[in-house]
């Protein structure tokens, strides 16, 4: 039995090993050679699948970089201006011309920027607009308040029929020898005004008398008469003398020296009404209208010849008011230091046009230097 067992056990141990039978046989050349070759080939195949396969993804990126410097060229073109178009664009003074810097490129569709935050800056814009708004408001009704107080306190008052400007020498005019002054030229205004009233009368009253000369000095003297009015209220009186006297003439001498310039030329004219010369017509009936034509003025109707004397009378009369008028004005003018402030006011306005004047004459020789 231990026998027999041991020969089981041995007999297994046969049968393992023949059915794993270990070969002992050698593998013949040529197959050798041809599993050699084989993975040779194999081998070659992948490394050439790897090559193409790396040309091609070069190839595919060269394509890529190609195509994309092309289309930013392309979009610098579009933003660039030609040639032509830079001639005909103005020059500009600024160092950066090109229109590039002023018209961003175009980004791809899937790069997306951020917009920056404008609801906060638009806001403080808005804001800052409407303090400015407020602030001229304001101020439009601070002045339509102190014009409102101006007209409440200067009301229109003259002249009484048909009121339109204001006049009050009371209020207007505090000092009692300025005032006296004003009132002798207002006196004087209104003689001149009845004087060109008076004037044209006349005329119309040769016209009735027959005397078809009469017709063209008659339409001429209804022309001075409103132009004469007009100028010596607004210029003479109420812009000359009625504003000059209102201020201290050694405060300000300019409405002063504004009053005498036209004063002189009202002292002329009245003079060249009272006599009359027929350099431009007959339109003025004066001593030349009355004595050269007295004859034939007081032969037939004597209307027109009593129309002439009044007329020279009430001529004579302005003169002498306004050269009254006048003395007064210039004496204010001397007493209250006009004649010093005039004087300074002259030395700086001469002291301002020679420095103009210079300066004037270096820009002309700069300009011609850089010629």
């Amino acid at each position: 039995a231990r026998g027999g067992g041991g020969g089981g056990t041995g007999g297994g141990d046969v049968f393992e090993e023949e059915r794993l039978p270990q070969s002992t046989t050698s593998t013949p050349a040529w197959f050798r050679a041809s599993a050699d070759a084989s993975s040779d080939q194999a081998s070659g195949a992948r490394a050439t699948r790897r090559a193409g396969t790396t040309e091609f993804d070069d190839d595919e990126n060269e394509l890529e970089a190609t195509a994309g410097q092309h289309e930013y060229q392309e979009q610098q073109q579009q933003h660039t201006p030609s040639w032509a178009q830079r001639r005909e664009q103005p020059r500009s003074t600024t160092t950066t011309s090109s229109s590039s810097l002023q018209q961003p490129l175009k980004l791809p569709s899937h790069i997306k920027v951020k917009a920056p935050d404008t609801s906060k800056l638009d806001l403080e814009t808005r804001r800052k607009r409407l303090e400015a708004r407020r602030v001229r408001c304001e101020q439009r009704e601070l002045e339509l308040g102190i014009l409102e107080e101006d007209k409440a306190a200067r009301p229109i008052n003259w002249p009484m029929c048909c009121p339109r400007i204001h006049h009050n020498l009371d209020q207007d005019i505090e000092d009692p020898t300025r005032r006296k002054a004003c009132r002798a030229m207002y006196y004087a205004w209104l003689v001149t005004i009845v004087a060109y009233f008076w004037n044209v009368l006349a005329l119309i009253a040769c016209l009735a008398a027959g005397n078809k000369k009469s017709v063209g000095d008659f339409f001429f003297a209804a022309l001075v008469a409103v132009a004469g009015i007009a100028i010596s209220g607004r210029v003479l009186y109420l812009g000359g003398a009625y504003y000059a006297l209102q201020f201290d003439a050694g405060a300000n001498a300019v409405p002063y020296l504004w009053f005498f310039t036209h004063f002189l030329f009202h002292i002329v004219w009245c003079c060249w009404m009272l006599v009359g010369p027929p350099i431009v017509g007959n339109f003025a009936a004066g001593l030349y209208f009355v004595l050269l034509q007295g004859t034939h003025l007081f032969a037939g109707d004597k209307a027109p010849g009593v129309f002439a004397v009044i007329n020279v009378i009430l001529w004579g009369i302005a003169l002498l008011l306004s050269l009254r008028a006048g003395g007064l004005i210039l004496g204010v003018f001397r007493n209250s230091g006009g004649v010093a402030k005039a004087q300074q006011q002259r030395a700086v306005a001469q002291a301002t046009v020679e420095s103009t004047a210079a300066a004037a004459h270096v820009a002309v020789n700069a300009n011609q230097m850089r010629e």
